[in-house]
């Protein structure tokens, strides 16, 4: 009986010495979890906008190097210095409205989500584009159509500025629900996207 109670005596031990040293390494991994966190709560939100697009950007040079057709890097070239005036600027969505030009036809996007989903969808077209064998019909004056362009003018090429935006992207001011308006825009290209693809397969 003596024994028994020794191992058990011991085996209580050696677990409540694995419990104190579990809930150490939890205390520990909370607080890397809370440093990180206030980290984050420290960048300002438009300087991680612009690590996002940073990144994208980066992963479209990437794919443009490995690019044989040229229009990945084409489309790059024509992306980075909007992108890097916006860098430099720091004001990331100023003007708040984003104009896409594609096919003819122009779509505004009014919020960070609209332009991320946008690059997102650039990002996947272009691998489309450049890793397909594209049919015989399909010119390289055709194939620039379907890249998009865009414009930070506030309006869309040839067009106007059909009312005026807040400056916030998150909140904008006006009469209309712009911010659900660019939502829908964008579910609008994304579906414009997908018939492209679907034409060039």
């Amino acid at each position: 009986m003596d024994s028994t109670i020794s191992t058990l005596a011991a085996e209580t031990k050696s677990t409540c010495l694995d419990i104190a040293g579990f809930q150490s390494r939890m205390s520990d991994l909370e607080q890397r979890v809370i440093t990180v966190e206030d980290h984050l709560n420290t960048v300002p939100e438009r300087d991680q906008e612009l690590l996002f697009l940073r990144s994208k950007l980066i992963d479209l040079e990437d794919r443009s190097r490995r690019d044989n057709t040229n229009q990945c890097r084409k489309t790059f070239l024509s992306l980075r210095p909007h992108l890097r005036q916006l860098e430099v600027k720091n004001e990331l969505f100023e003007p708040a409205r984003i104009w896409v030009t594609k096919n003819g036809q122009s779509k505004d996007f009014y919020n960070p989500e609209g332009l991320r989903l946008y690059l997102d969808d650039l990002s996947t077209t272009l691998m489309d584009l450049t890793t397909q064998n594209l049919p015989t019909d399909v010119t390289k004056d055709s194939l620039d159509a379907l890249l998009p362009l865009i414009s930070l003018e506030g309006r869309p090429p040839g067009g106007r500025e059909t009312y005026q935006s807040g400056r916030d992207p998150a909140r904008l001011s006006g009469p209309h629900d712009d911010r659900g308006k660019g939502l829908l825009a964008v579910a609008h290209y994304t579906q414009q996207m997908d018939r492209v693809n679907l034409a060039l397969h």
